[in-house]
């Protein structure tokens, strides 16, 4: 990456790979502007990648493929692209010598284990990136399709930790066992039963729901009448599988303001491959991921989820919640609202000769929070090209090629709009 950005030969730019003892490291680009406004962008990405999983049929995580116009290839759309997003709009800008104002770029190498150094790095680099910023940029979100310009207006939170049922110290054959010791799945569904409500998948803790505004149900409608099926059909459904509402604006509602609970992951110790050994086990863990809303208090979230299922345990199990993390969401305060609304639009009809449209977004940058709350002025930008089939985090991850194409250019256009705003 310090190569590519070398190679751009952007005149103004210093660039600088940042190691810190026991920390991951950061790579800072800083392009000086032209405008003479004293103003900064300050602009985010990431190159940490999740792992690689098994099972591609397109390419592989480290060998890249191009195919009817997308790269596949692990991280590309999570969010790979965004450094030369970023490189290439500013040196378009150059070229055309279009005046921009100040742009700091901030690459960090572990947003997928929770950013846990990237504050370290913006407070020692306080003094470096100044008191100016008031337009921060983040293209590690998604988008509703590949034919428009999407602005983020929101994020969901998350609340998880692993929950143990121990019930033995040592196993039981379950000819012998059962009907006389409980199974430990047995008692984990009477725990999630307390959670989720498995015929509609409501959750079931109070301190995990929050209102949801007229605004934003509207925005919902006018999403679901722009995107319809693809809401659910995008995703690797088999066939006859239906999804979890027959209203699409209810899904995007549940995907973006409605917690909601996932099993991500189990002990193979406690849940070996089977065939299994006819026995009862003597402990079982599964690891509980629930996304909340954007305005949900994360801390509240999980302090409630691990009193609700550890509490009373069935049978006496012996019932431990570990691990537990909270992240919180993000709301935009004015979404579409004042000049970068105005720039959105304008970059959607010059590029996608299409209008922008705003939406949000099922997952989590923890980050943007931690942006707005230390550039308290800034405009935060939060967009991206994780769309329909781009499969971030799973097997055959992709980039859309003509769209990234696209949205770079929009990018150009919002930095030239962002020196006159």
């Amino acid at each position: 990456l310090k190569s590519f950005v070398e190679g751009a030969q952007i005149p103004g730019c210093v660039i600088e790979l940042l190691e810190e003892k026991d920390r991951t490291p950061l790579l800072l680009v800083t392009i000086d502007g032209t405008d003479g406004t004293g103003k900064t962008a300050l602009a985010y990405g990431h190159l940490d990648k999740q792992p690689h999983l098994e099972g591609w049929t397109l390419g592989g995580p480290i060998d890249p493929l191009i195919k009817d116009g997308k790269l596949y290839g692990r991280g590309g759309c999570d969010d790979g692209y965004s450094l030369f997003a970023y490189i290439t709009a500013i040196r378009a800008l150059k070229e055309q010598n279009i005046p921009h104002s100040r742009i700091v770029i901030t690459i960090e190498a572990c947003e997928e284990s929770g950013s846990y150094d990237l504050d370290f790095y913006l407070t020692k680099l306080a003094d470096h990136i100044g008191d100016s910023v008031n337009f921060v940029i983040c293209l590690d979100s998604g988008c509703g399709n590949y034919d428009q310009l999407w602005l983020t207006n929101s994020l969901r939170g998350i609340a998880m930790g692993s929950l143990t049922v121990d019930l033995l110290y040592q196993q039981v054959h379950s000819g012998d066992g059962s009907g006389v010791i409980p199974d430990g799945m047995r008692v984990f569904r009477v725990l999630l039963d307390r959670l989720e409500d498995s015929k509609t998948g409501k959750i079931l803790i109070p301190e995990m729901h929050v209102e949801i505004s007229d605004q934003t149900i509207n925005n919902a409608k006018e999403v679901a009448e722009t995107i319809g099926d693809t809401i659910w059909n995008e995703h690797a459904i088999l066939k006859g599988v239906r999804p979890t509402s027959d209203s699409n604006v209810e899904l995007i509602l549940n995907r973006t303001w409605r917690p909601q609970l996932t099993i991500i992951a189990t002990d193979h110790n406690s849940l070996p491959h089977l065939p299994g050994g006819n026995i009862l086990r003597t402990s079982t863990t599964f690891s509980l991921s629930v996304r909340i809303p954007p305005t949900c208090n994360p801390q509240k979230a999980l302090k409630a989820l691990e009193e609700t299922l550890i509490k009373d345990p069935p049978y006496g199990a012996h019932v431990s919640f570990k691990d537990g993390m909270a992240c919180p969401g993000w709301a935009d305060s004015s979404p579409s609202g004042g000049w970068l609304g105005k720039s959105f639009e304008k970059a959607s009809q010059a590029f996608f000769k299409n209008r922008s449209q705003a939406l949000g977004e099922g997952g989590s940058i923890p980050i943007i929070n931690d942006f707005q709350s230390r550039y308290k002025d800034a405009v935060i930008m939060v967009s991206g090209i994780g769309g329909p089939q781009s499969n971030m985090h799973a097997i055959n991850e992709s980039l859309d090629i003509p769209a990234v194409k696209k949205l770079t250019a929009c990018m150009a256009s919002i930095l030239a709009d962002y020196s006159v705003a």
